[in-house]
C-alpha cells in the first residue's frame, strides 16, 4: 500500500507527540512492506527540502509561518499540487484544525483517494487563537468532516470530543491508542545523570512542552512541600520551551526553589531515554492530555508514576495499580502523591513492575496492525 502522511510540523523543526506518533507510524508501515512518504511545512517561505532516512522520505514544503503566543501556524504553499501529483493509495491527515488537513481533504476528492484523519487532541484556546479557531471551523472543517471516510481518535476522550463538540458520527470514528516501539526502551544508561550533575540527586522529571497546558507551574508549587519530606530532590523538565518557561523560572524564584529545578529544553532521543532510566519518578501534571505517551515511555522503564486525573492518562493509568492519579491543577494532592512514591520503595517498585505489563498493549508492533485495518476499510467504503 502506498501512504501519503500529511501533518502540519514535523521533525526536527517541531518536537512532540503528534510528531513521534506520525515518525514511529511510518517506520513501522514501512517495516509491514508499505511504501510510505511524509509531507510537511518547512520552517520558511523560502526553503523546500527532501529528507530520506531508512526507506522513508519527508518532503518539506515553502511555508508561511504565523507566530503565535504559543507557538506557530503553518500554511504550506505547493501543498495541494505536490498531493495531486502523486500516486497514492491513501492519504492519512493529523489533526482536524490545521490547514494541511484542509488541503488533503480537498484533494482526495479530486484523485478519488481515501482520506484517514487522526485526531490527536487541541485545548481549549483564548483570545485570538480562539477566533481564528472559531472561524476555521466554520469555514474548512465540515469539508474535512465529509471528505474523512475514517477518523481515529487516540483515546476515548479524545471519541467524546469529537462527537460532542463537532457532532461527528461515532460509527466514523475508530479509538486507536498511541502507541511506542516498545523494543527500542531496553537500554539502561546513566549518562543523563553525568551530564546535569544530578548523580545523588533524587530525579521527578516531568517531559512535555513547555506551556500552561502542561501544568508544570503546579509541579513547581508543589516542590516546597514535597522538600519538607524528602531531601535531595530535583525537578527535572525536558521538552520544547516557550515564552511560558519566563514565567515558570519567575514562580520558581518567588517561592525560593529556582536551584531545585533544571530546565533541559530539546534532548536527544538518547538522552530522553536516558533520563526516563535514571528518574525516580515520572511526573504528568496536565491540564489537559488527549493521551499522554509520556505515561508510556515511563512505563516502559517500569518507573512509577504520578499523573493528573484527566482526558487520555485516565485510560492509560489505574490508580494505585499501575500509578497514582490526583485531580488536575491541585499542587497539595501532587505533592503527596509523590512524597508517597519517594517514601516508599515497596509501593514504587509495584507500581513500575505493573506497568511495565501494562505497556505491553500499547506497543506499535501490534497497533499497527489496527491501523492498517482501518486503511483497508476506507479504501473498501
Amino acid at each position: 500500500m502506498k501512504v501519503a502522511l500529511v501533518t502540519h510540523s514535523f521533525l526536527p523543526n517541531s518536537i512532540g507527540g503528534r510528531e513521534k506518533y506520525i515518525y514511529d507510524l511510518a517506520r513501522m508501515l514501512i517495516e509491514k512492506g508499505n511504501e510510505v512518504k511524509i509531507f510537511t511545512c518547512s520552517d520558511s517561505i523560502l526553503k523546500k527540502s527532501f529528507y530520506t532516512r531508512n526507506s522513508l522520505v519527508i518532503d518539506y514544503l515553502p511555508t508561511l509561518r504565523f507566530p503565535l503566543l504559543e507557538g506557530i501556524y503553518r500554511i504550506p504553499l505547493m501543498f495541494f499540487l505536490r498531493l495531486l501529483k502523486k500516486d497514492f493509495d491513501l492519504i492519512h491527515a493529523h489533526d482536524f484544525h490545521h490547514f494541511t488537513t484542509f488541503i488533503s481533504s480537498i484533494a482526495t476528492k479530486i484523485i478519488n483517494k481515501p482520506l484517514v484523519v487522526t485526531e490527536h487532541g487541541y485545548p481549549e484556546q483564548v483570545g485570538l487563537m480562539k477566533s481564528a479557531m472559531s472561524f476555521f471551523d466554520t469555514l474548512f472543517l465540515p469539508k474535512i468532516k465529509n471528505s474523512s471516510r475514517k477518523i481515529i481518535a487516540v483515546s476515548n476522550f479524545i471519541k467524546n470530543e469529537l462527537v460532542s463538540k463537532y457532532n461527528i458520527p461515532k460509527k466514523k470514528i475508530e479509538v486507536i491508542y498511541n502507541s511506542i516501539i516498545l523494543k527500542e526502551y531496553k537500554e539502561k544508561s546513566e549518562i543523563f545523570r553525568e551530564i546535569y550533575g544530578l548523580k545523588d540527586k533524587r530525579v521527578i522529571l516531568s517531559v512535555g512542552r513547555v506551556i500552561k497546558e502542561k501544568g508544570f507551574q503546579y509541579l513547581i508549587k508543589a516542590l516546597p512541600i514535597i522538600l519538607k519530606k524528602v531531601k535531595n530532590v530535583k525537578i527535572v523538565i525536558i521538552g520544547p520551551p516557550s515564552q511560558f518557561k519566563n514565567a515558570l523560572i519567575s514562580l520558581a524564584k518567588k517561592i525560593g526553589v529556582e536551584d531545585k529545578i533544571v530546565f533541559c529544553g530539546v534532548v536527544s532521543d538518547e538522552m530522553l531515554k536516558s533520563a526516563l532510566y535514571c528518574s525516580d519518578i515520572v511526573v504528568i501534571p496536565s491540564l489537559y492530555e488527549p493521551f499522554g505517551i509520556v505515561a508510556l515511555e515511563a512505563m516502559a522503564y517500569s518507573k512509577p508514576t504520578v499523573a493528573s486525573k484527566i482526558g487520555g492518562l485516565m485510560e492509560i493509568i489505574t490508580h494505585n495499580q499501575n500509578g497514582l492519579l490526583v485531580q488536575p491543577g491541585n499542587s497539595f494532592q501532587l505533592a503527596n502523591a509523590i512524597i508517597k512514591v519517594l517514601e516508599d520503595k515497596n509501593l514504587a517498585k509495584k507500581l513500575g513492575r505493573r506497568a511495565r505489563e501494562c505497556v505491553k498493549r500499547y506497543d506499535w508492533k501490534r497497533n499497527v496492525c489496527e491501523i492498517l485495518r482501518v486503511y483497508e476499510e476506507a479504501i473498501s467504503c
